[in-house]
């Protein structure tokens, strides 16, 4: 996936924003492989810009992705588009708070 993120940093991308995703990119995957629709890194990313935004709900930032998703696929791939807010809420679940807060020490 990093290979598609160093694709678009050469052509002129945020090197903040492509930092930031091989940051989420480290994050271990907790889902199984068969039901990883949604590229773990792009949740993550959309759950930042969102909560950035003001969203203080998985409803308002699957609201958000809907809103802004062209201006999110510069950075970040949704191949099925924005996951919804109870895949969302699913994923973020499972995600272990330790880890997080280390990546956003970074």
């Amino acid at each position: 996936m990093i290979e598609t993120w160093g694709a678009e940093k050469s052509m002129g991308k945020s090197p903040d924003a492509v930092m930031v995703v091989e940051i989420f990119d480290s994050i271990k995957d907790p889902r199984f492989a068969r039901t990883r629709l949604h590229p773990l890194s792009s949740i993550l990313m959309l759950c930042l810009c969102a909560v950035i935004c003001g969203a203080d709900t998985v409803m308002a930032i699957e609201r958000y992705g809907h809103n802004k998703i062209d201006f999110l696929k510069q950075w970040i791939p949704f191949p099925h588009a924005i996951p919804s807010y109870d895949r969302l809420a699913r994923v973020l679940a499972k995600l272990d708070p330790m880890v997080l807060e280390s990546c956003f020490a970074q």
